[in-house]
């Protein structure tokens, strides 16, 4: 059995991308382009596994707390590829409300899935059965009040955890004596009753059982103690759960000289057995991994197709007298590849919790570390955060900072007069006209009162800047043979009688849209000069590639502001705003031709 003072853990900082790509046997490449960086992680995505990322206890007293910060991490996690975030709710008596809305909103914005994991502790006898029920009881309701008063409208979430590692031993009762956690009857019927509160309640999240630690199911006996109970055994062809958790540290299986050799091919063995699939045939697996587990629960629940929900599962860096140790960077990347293809190779674990975003306390699991106040970050580790965007199959920014460096905002007012910053496109339309300059990009716009536009409010971001290059529309019409490549130029889109651009869905219906299409943005906006209606966009070439029909792309509202990160820059007017790491790729007008909404896109 384990104990907590054995197994620190912890989150993880992020990388540059000019750094190092990681296979499971170490550097496969130096110094990659962006186009080479891409195809190595497209190659490494890995199938059947969907992933995510602990964030942990979002504790608002904590220096620099992650709900502070919960827009920067969550647009980090979407270019990332995370589908999930798993927080950790350890008094919910004591709850700091706001700050768990605010981040499960931030995720669901972003069409982020919220694992939250409920931790539990009993301290009674697990063979009496009131004792049992009475702390089930006690669970539930606490549960019942995190559903209701927190989890709950903008801020529900997709799947509960049912406890956490119930089989580590420590002296946290009362009596001070050393025990599981929760002892394994008790576990058990803990899941039972959770499930029949479930069902009863009509509720619709999934309910996961508490992660169990390490997948020793043949050799820790906390096992056949918890498949030997009613709840389970009574209960024939009724699994108390939609997932059954589990933990797959399995540090054990690491080859330790190997890690202390400072190699990046030490995670062989420790994949095989942690995988360990189910054999055909065969009436019980060797009883090393997940595979065992699902086909044990099967055996208990009297079932079949049991799947797993690893909750939590990686590699610390640390001085290996911890668990799950590694020494650097790249062998904790190739120890989650490993860990990756030991997920699909099992069969039975659709989805996995990476441990985790950040570092906490002295734990180092993160793909960021602590928080660092001269770059105003959580520290990233390059290698590790590489790691995961290639096996999640990111699709956004390659770069860590993307969503932490702060660029200028510049609101520009074109409502009764032209408000631009290049004049390098020339007299692009006959009108009043808001445009940003070069290397800037459109991220918002307010009405005015009258309901027609009012301001455009351009963005300069210092890492991705270039991207934006705003060459005029084909052709020059000062040297209109020297450009004779139409592809790189701005274009104009006419809104007034109809929808223009390009767009394969109607992403604003009943109104006239004006959509970039795939390679643009949103450079410039136009505004009558006689009916002060919003009559022309600018669209200009960036390496940008979501469109209307992405999941990386949404329909912003008046009304609505993805990101407050440029102030209050069009005091009492009504506005629309696109979030950190996006760019407007469209707008929308009304039949009586007043803006209507945006089309934000990750960049």
């Amino acid at each position: 059995m384990k104990n907590d003072a054995t197994r620190t853990r912890s989150r993880w900082p992020m990388a540059v991308v000019a750094a190092t790509m990681l296979g499971a046997c170490g550097p496969v490449a130096e110094d990659m382009s962006e186009e080479q960086f891409l195809e190595v992680a497209e190659q490494e995505a890995l199938t059947g596994v969907t992933l995510g990322m602990s964030l942990g206890q979002i504790d608002p007293s904590a220096n620099k707390s992650l709900n502070q910060f919960a827009e920067n991490a969550m647009c980090e996690l979407t270019n990332m590829g995370s589908k999930w975030i798993r927080v950790v709710v350890d008094s919910p008596g004591s709850l700091n409300v706001p700050a768990y809305r605010r981040v499960v909103e931030k995720a669901k914005e972003k069409n982020i899935k919220v694992l939250v994991t409920v931790p539990a502790r009993y301290c009674g006898a697990d063979n009496d059965q009131t004792q049992i029920d009475a702390f089930a009881a006690a669970y539930l309701n606490d549960l019942n009040g995190l559903v209701t008063n927190v989890f709950s409208g903008t801020a529900s979430v997709h799947a509960f955890e049912i406890g956490n590692e119930p089989n580590i031993t420590d002296a946290a009762c009362p009596d001070g004596v050393s025990r599981y956690r929760v002892a394994p009857n008790a576990f058990a019927w803990l899941q039972r009753r959770a499930w029949q509160w479930k069902t009863s309640n009509g509720r619709a999240e999934l309910f996961v059982s508490g992660g169990i630690f390490n997948t020793h199911v043949n050799t820790d006996p906390y096992w056949a103690s918890l498949f030997s109970s009613a709840a389970f055994t009574g209960f024939p062809g009724s699994r108390p759960f939609d997932y059954f958790g589990i933990h797959p540290y399995n540090n054990e299986y690491i080859d330790k000289p190997c890690i202390e050799d400072e190699l990046t091919t030490c995670f062989y063995n420790w994949k095989v057995k942690t995988a360990d699939p189910d054999p055909v045939g065969s009436a019980l697996p060797k009883g090393t991994g997940l595979g065992a587990v699902a086909h044990r629960v099967n055996l208990a629940t009297g079932t079949t197709g049991t799947q797993l929900f690893a909750t939590e599962f990686g590699f610390q860096l640390a001085i290996c007298n911890t668990d799950n140790c590694v020494l650097n960077t790249y062998q904790q990347a190739a120890g989650y590849h490993a860990a990756g293809e030991a997920l699909v190779n099992s069969k039975v674990t659709p989805l996995a919790i990476w441990n985790g975003y950040r570092d906490e306390g002295t734990d180092r699991f993160g793909v960021r570390g602590q928080w660092d106040t001269p770059t105003t970050t959580y520290t990233p580790r390059v290698a590790t955060w590489n790691k995961f965007y290639s096996l999640a199959g990111g699709v956004g920014n390659i770069r860590p900072e993307a969503c932490w460096s702060t660029g200028t905002f510049f609101p520009l007012n074109f409502e009764t007069s032209d408000a631009r910053r290049t004049t390098r496109t020339y007299d692009w339309v006959w009108a009043y006209r808001g445009e940003c300059g070069p290397a800037e990009r459109a991220m918002g716009l307010s009405k005015s009162a009258t309901g027609g536009p009012r301001t455009i409010l351009c963005y300069k971001d210092p890492l991705d800047g270039e991207k934006y290059t705003h060459i005029h529309p084909f052709p020059d019409p000062y040297d209109p043979n020297g450009d004779t490549d139409p592809s790189d130029n701005c274009t104009v889109l006419d809104i007034q009688a109809g929808s223009a651009g390009t767009s394969a869905t109607d992403w604003d219906p009943g109104n006239n849209k004006a959509t970039c299409g795939t390679g643009r943005y949103v450079a410039a906006l136009a505004n009558s000069t006689s009916t002060h209606k919003l009559t022309h966009v600018l669209c200009c070439t960036a390496p940008v590639t979501p469109t209307a029909v992405s999941a990386q792309c949404s329909t912003v509202n008046f009304g609505t502001r993805e990101s407050t990160a440029s102030g209050e820059w069009d005091p009492g007017a009504a506005k629309a705003e696109c979030g950190v790491n996006r760019y407007m790729a469209g707008v929308s007008v009304t039949p009586a031709g007043n803006p209507n909404a945006l089309l934000c896109c990750n960049q």
